[in-house]
């Protein structure tokens, strides 16, 4: 923060459906990208790992394997970069799949946020507990729509995330 102010970015990145690796890639060039123009909080599309219009492919595993891939590599990417980031994906949980957006900052995941109002067909509705998930290689982070995030980039700062069609009311 300076003087009280934080600067702040939306990127949407130009996607391939169902193709998270790739996607994850231009995600990385627009967080460097971003870090090189001092933005402390970058917001991505829902689903961005994946696009929003996988249909039934979001319930394959293939898709969702390749897709906590993409998240590692992203974190990867993230390295170095003192900012905020959200990044929409499916995740399964307990043979559920949401709707989410992961916090992302410095190459740590700090939280994974899923969507608590009904939105599309394909994804399951959260509640307000807090708990853990732990995806492929990545440590067990918390799972709830109910989480504030802080990084070095906004010490001063707590934010939130609300996904779903009420996220504005």
């Amino acid at each position: 923060m300076k003087h009280g102010f934080v600067k702040v970015a939306a990127a949407a990145p130009q996607l391939r459906i169902a193709d998270p690796m790739y996607n994850a890639e231009k995600i990385g060039e627009i967080i460097k990208k971003c870090d090189d123009d001092g933005v402390k909080l970058l917001v991505l599309p829902e689903l961005a790992l994946t696009g929003a219009t996988c249909g039934d492919l979001f319930y394959q595993n293939t898709l969702l394997r390749g897709t906590i891939l993409a998240l590692e590599k992203l974190l990867e990417l993230s390295i170095g970069a003192d900012m905020l980031t959200f990044v929409g994906l499916p995740v399964e949980k307990d043979g559920k799949v949401y709707n989410c957006a992961a916090a992302i900052c410095d190459g740590d995941l700090l939280g994974i946020v899923p969507m608590r109002t009904p939105g599309d067909k394909h994804f399951a509705i959260a509640d307000d507990k807090v708990r853990e998930v732990k995806l492929g290689n990545i440590y067990p982070v918390l799972f709830s729509s109910q989480l504030l995030f802080r990084c070095n980039a906004m010490r001063d700062l707590s934010i939130a995330a609300q996904l779903g069609a009420d996220a504005a009311a």
